[in-house]
């Protein structure tokens, strides 16, 4: 369990180090205590001491780090959406807000402009815009007055996204283009409606719905190929894997798989399943160590590894039964964000789940049928509506109440709970 340990110090130490407020810091410090003594009963506790200490250094390093004095900046484009990008040079990262830029993930850009802190002139959605730039790792924004492109990327992915999603209309549109391309458009009924009811998650390019397409894959492939099904679904994973490159949860999916099939024709190891996910863990942070920083990187391996201790808590003779035990269990896990952040918790939001989520399966098929030339309108369409409208009757008899986000005490009471 060595990966499994370092993983995790290497985690923690990067959230302690990074210069978060101190609830957050304080919260990284109660748990490295108990993953600590974790570690100790399995005589790991070396490996994860190294690696927290690794981490906080590495946190540190990456936030203190002054920025450069001259204001001339070149570096890839990390990041890009309709009013803004994202620049990463050696030591940093820039938000540049600029509309109509042009700018694609991949270019490289020389820019020269003045440099000031981040202030929000406007919003792209509802959720806290300067806070999520500062965990991306874009602490600094430039005033460009200049830009040159020396490299233009040569897959213009935005481009080729708007033409694609132009062949639909109305909510089948919005909503294909949150769980193709992780693409919300807040201005849309049926998106708001589904943040108001904490089910935006259900609508949204993630790696749950990713691995479900990926195991539909290789359940057809299964019928045509005696042995390697797997080896090609992995294949089949990375044609689609830039649709949602950007979305930690999908990331995670595919390495995990490529991780599981390396142990299972070239290491031959046999790699337990806290170990792979430590190593899927380090590689990512490898990639970017600001995915540390992301709730999907943290709600994906997490609720997998709480799953994967404690089976006793969904065990079922009857399938059914225990994928329900699953989902309300991880409706629990989930609360701590609510706890975190604020927000409400609604009384029938598992019933919710469980009824709108067939209808955004068949949704996510049909716009990936559609990418193969497929017409697919009809489809796609009728099923936005059908979204809509149940998401309307949803809200119409609603009941929630509301949870105040403070942080430090109620995370610190709902991993009491937790642990206990």
């Amino acid at each position: 369990m060595g990966a499994f340990f370092a993983a995790l110090g290497v985690s923690l130490g990067l959230l302690i180090g990074y210069g978060f407020p101190l609830a957050r810091s304080l919260l990284c410090l109660f748990v490295s205590i108990i993953v600590f003594l974790w570690a100790k009963h399995k005589r790991r506790w070396i490996p994860f001491l190294v690696a927290l200490a690794v981490g906080i250094a590495l946190g540190a390093l990456s936030y203190y780090l002054p920025y450069p004095q001259d204001r001339t900046v070149t570096g890839i484009v990390v990041k890009a959406s309709d009013s803004y990008f994202v620049l990463q040079t050696w030591t940093h990262r820039y938000y540049v807000s600029l509309k109509g830029h042009g700018a694609e993930v991949g270019d490289i850009a020389w820019l020269s402009g003045r440099l000031s802190d981040i202030s929000m002139a406007h919003y792209e959605s509802r959720f806290d815009f300067a806070s999520y730039l500062a965990e991306f790792g874009a602490r600094k924004q430039l005033f460009t007055t200049r830009i040159e492109t020396l490299f233009a990327n040569p897959v213009r992915f935005r481009q080729w996204t708007e033409a694609y999603l132009n062949r639909y209309q109305g909510e089948g549109k919005a909503l294909l283009a949150s769980l193709l391309f992780g693409s919300k458009d807040y201005d849309s009924p049926s998106i708001a409606l589904a943040d108001d009811l904490n089910l935006l998650f259900l609508l949204s390019a993630s790696g749950l719905f990713y691995g479900t397409f990926l195991r539909a894959v290789e359940l057809v492939l299964g019928q045509w190929m005696e042995k390697g099904n797997d080896v090609a679904t992995l294949i089949v994973g990375a044609l689609f894997l830039p649709l949602g490159i950007t979305k930690v949860g999908i990331v995670r999916v595919w390495v995990s798989r490529l991780l599981a099939i390396t142990d299972k024709y070239l290491l031959k190891k046999d790699i337990g399943y806290l170990d792979r996910a430590g190593m899927g863990m380090l590689l990512l942070l490898l990639l970017d160590i600001h995915y540390v920083f992301n709730s999907g990187f943290w709600l994906g391996y997490g609720i997998g590894m709480t799953l994967y201790l404690t089976p006793y808590l969904t065990a079922s003779k009857r399938k059914v039964i225990g994928k329900l035990k699953a989902m309300v269990f991880i409706r629990f896990l989930l609360l701590c964000c609510l706890f975190y952040a604020g927000g409400n918790v609604h009384f029938f939001g598992l019933i919710y789940s469980v009824l709108l989520l067939p209808l955004s399966v068949l949704l996510l098929v049909s716009g990936y049928v559609g990418l193969t030339g497929i017409p697919m309108g009809w489809a796609v369409n009728g099923l936005g509506e059908a979204v809509s409208y149940v998401l309307k009757a949803f809200s119409s008899f609603d009941l929630s109440i509301p949870i105040p986000g403070d942080g430090l005490w109620a995370c610190f009471l709902f991993l009491g709970v937790t642990f206990l």
